[in-house]
């Protein structure tokens, strides 16, 4: 461990290093701390809300790097993507599904969620998502309770897209309990 012999002049040279080089603009915390008689420096990254943050030189598109064991790597354009939704709060589950023909069950969830009223379970649990001025299922909504096709095998190797046969466990008083005190009739 070396340390640094001119604090002031080696911080001004980080955080000049990363407001020219890292896009959207990152501040780290810098401070210089002593260990040993040493004057070492810490950078603190706190989470952001506007992520991915990419080496500007590198775009948006290339510039992405993600770390995998002790190395970073490249991000591909689908880690890209849910970096993107991570940083907008919200997930697959809740991402509205546009493939969906058939629509929620809305019998399963009432049987899942006795004596709640279902529409409103809907929008609480994030079942349903606006998107276009139209209520649309979520990903989530269609894996839960997304209904079977005439054509569609229930046995356990086929998920149950209702989530009935195949994932019975996730249709349990015990799972659904927490979640569905706020969705009272």
């Amino acid at each position: 461990m070396l340390g640094v012999t001119d604090p002031l002049v080696e911080e001004n040279r980080l955080a000049n290093m990363v407001m020219n080089g890292v896009s959207p603009l990152l501040v780290p915390e810098i401070e210089t701390v002593t260990v040993d008689d040493k004057l070492l420096m810490v950078a603190k990254v706190s989470p952001a809300g506007l992520r991915p943050f990419h080496v500007t030189a590198e775009g948006p598109d290339q510039g992405v790097y993600v770390r995998l064991g002790s190395s970073n790597v490249q991000a591909d354009q689908w880690t890209i993507a849910e970096l993107h939704r991570q940083s907008e709060g919200y997930g697959f589950d809740q991402m509205p599904n546009h493939h969906d023909r058939l629509g929620l069950d809305d019998d399963a969830i009432a049987k899942a969620l006795p004596d709640r009223d279902v529409e409103l379970a809907k929008t609480v649990l994030r079942l349903t998502a606006e998107d276009q001025g139209t209520t649309v299922p979520t990903n989530g909504g269609v894996l839960l309770f997304g209904r079977l096709s005439p054509t569609h095998s229930s046995t356990p190797t086929t998920p149950n897209m209702a989530g009935r046969s195949a994932w019975p466990s996730m249709t349990t008083e015990s799972t659904w309990k927490a979640s569905a005190d706020c969705c009272q009739a």
